[in-house]
C-alpha cells in the first residue's frame, strides 16, 4: 500500500472517523483506524461496535490530491496517527505499508514509523444493502434541524436506556422524532412527499449518534437514510454512518399533549431567552433551581436565592390570554428549548397550574414543532 494526499484533507476525514474511536474499547483492535486503499479510492473506518463511520476520499476529485501507488489496506492506532497527520509540516503526506505491518508517514523533511495492525483482523461491519430497504432523501440542513431540536429532550442517564434515543416514526408520508427525559419533551414532524404512502418504520437510535452524525455532515450535501432490523444508515457520497437502533417500547407520549390550552403568551423567543438567563443568575445560587413566570395584567420573570437576593423583571410579550396564574420551572430546560427556535415568536400554552406546558412557534407550521416542560412544584 502506498499513497499520497492532500494532508489537510485527509485529516478532516481522519478526524470525522475518530468520532467513532474509543479509547476504552473492549476489543483493541477497534481503537484504530482501518485504511482501504483500492484502485480509486481510500476508504478510512472507525467503529466502536455501537457507531461506525466509513468516509470515503476519491483520486477522482481533484482537490483531494490524492495519488494511489500500490492498493493495500491496514489499521493504524487512531491517537497516534491523528497527531502525527496534524502535526506534520507539508501540504502533502505519503503513507507507504512496510513489511511486518508498520507504516511509513513522510510529509517534507519529516519521517514517521508506526505499528498497526492486520486488517483482516478488523471486525466486519454489518452493512445495510440501501437496495434491500426503503430510503429517505433529506436535505441536510433540515435533518440536522430535526435533530438539534429533538436530543435537548433526551435523557442522560442510563436508568431507562430508550429515553436515551430519539424515537423516530415514518407513516403517512411524514417522519415524526420524539424525545423526552419524563420532565420534558420535544417533537419535530417533517413532510415526507416523495415515499410511498404505505411505508411504515419506527426505530429509537441513541442520541448520542445523532450528535455525533450532525458535527460529520455537509450542509450542502442530501442524506439517506436507511433503517434495517437492528441498524441506521445515514449515507452521502462521502460518508456511510451507521448506529445501532437502542431495543425496547418508547413511552407514548401524545397523551401528555391536550388539545385546549386556555392560557396562553405569546412573546420573542430571543428576548425571552435574555430574560431567562437573567433571572437563572440567582437561581442556580439557590437550593431550588427554578424560575417563575407570573401571569396577570402584566408578564414578570423572578427567581430568588436566600443566600443572594431576588431579581424580577417585566418581560415583553405580543399578547397574552390569561387570567392569574404561575407556573415554575426549570430554566435550564427553557433556555434549552428556545435556543433551536433560532429567535423566532412563540406561543407558550398552559392548561392549570402545576399541569405541563407546552412551547410551539407561532406561525403556521405550529403543530410540526411542538416541546412541552414539566412545572416544578413550589410551596409558594
Amino acid at each position: 500500500m502506498k499513497f499520497t494526499i492532500n494532508r489537510y484533507i485527509f485529516l478532516k476525514h481522519l478526524l470525522d472517523v475518530q468520532k467513532a474511536v474509543t479509547s476504552k474499547s473492549t476489543i483493541p483492535i477497534l481503537t484504530g483506524i482501518k485504511l482501504l486503499l483500492t484502485e480509486q479510492d481510500l476508504l478510512l473506518t472507525g467503529s466502536d461496535a455501537s457507531i461506525s463511520i466509513e468516509k470515503i476520499i476519491s483520486s477522482q476529485i481533484e482537490e483531494n490530491e490524492l495519488t494511489i501507488e500500490q492498493k493495500g489496506q491496514i489499521v493504524l492506532p487512531s491517537r497516534f496517527f491523528g497527531e502525527i497527520i496534524k502535526k506534520l509540516p507539508g501540504k502533502l503526506v505519503t503513507l507507504t505499508l512496510l513489511g511486518q505491518n508498520k507504516v511509513e508517514i513522510s510529509s517534507e523533511k519529516s519521517v514517521f514509523t508506526i505499528n498497526g495492525i492486520d486488517a483482516n483482523l478488523y471486525p466486519s461491519i454489518q452493512n445495510i444493502d440501501a437496495q434491500d430497504y426503503q430510503t429517505i432523501q433529506l436535505p441536510t440542513t433540515l435533518l440536522k434541524n430535526v435533530f438539534s431540536q429533538t436530543v435537548i429532550a433526551a435523557s442522560t442517564s442510563e436508568n431507562r436506556p430508550i429515553l436515551t434515543g430519539i424515537y423516530l416514526v415514518i407513516k403517512n408520508k411524514q417522519l415524526i422524532a420524539t424525545a423526552t427525559d419524563s420532565h420534558r419533551m420535544s417533537r419535530r414532524i417533517i413532510d415526507l412527499p416523495n415515499i410511498d404512502d404505505s411505508f411504515e418504520k419506527t426505530c429509537t437510535v441513541p442520541a448520542k449518534s445523532l450528535i455525533e452524525l450532525s458535527k460529520i455532515l455537509n450542509d450542502e450535501e442530501t442524506v439517506s437514510m436507511s433503517i434495517s432490523e437492528n441498524k441506521i444508515l445515514f449515507m452521502t457520497d462521502t460518508l456511510y454512518f451507521y448506529s445501532r437502533l437502542l431495543e425496547g417500547n418508547y413511552p407514548d407520549v401524545s397523551r401528555l399533549l391536550q388539545h385546549h390550552y386556555p392560557f396562553k403568551l405569546v412573546l420573542n423567543a430571543s428576548t425571552f431567552l435574555h430574560s431567562i438567563e437573567r433571572a437563572s443568575i440567582l437561581s442556580s445560587e439557590g437550593k431550588n433551581d427554578f424560575v417563575t413566570l407570573h401571569f396577570g395584567e402584566t408578564v414578570t420573570l423572578s427567581s430568588e436565592s436566600s443566600e443572594i437576593g431576588y431579581v424580577e423583571e417585566t418581560i415583553d410579550y405580543i399578547s397574552l390570554t390569561s387570567d392569574s396564574i404561575k407556573i415554575s420551572f426549570n430554566p435550564n430546560y427553557m433556555k434549552d428549548a428556545l435556543k433551536v427556535v433560532n429567535g423566532q415568536d412563540i406561543e407558550i400554552s398552559l392548561q392549570e397550574e402545576g399541569k405541563p406546558f407546552t412551547i410551539k412557534l407561532n406561525n403556521e407550521d405550529a403543530d410540526k414543532f411542538i416541546q412541552l416542560i414539566t412545572p416544578i412544584r413550589t410551596r409558594n
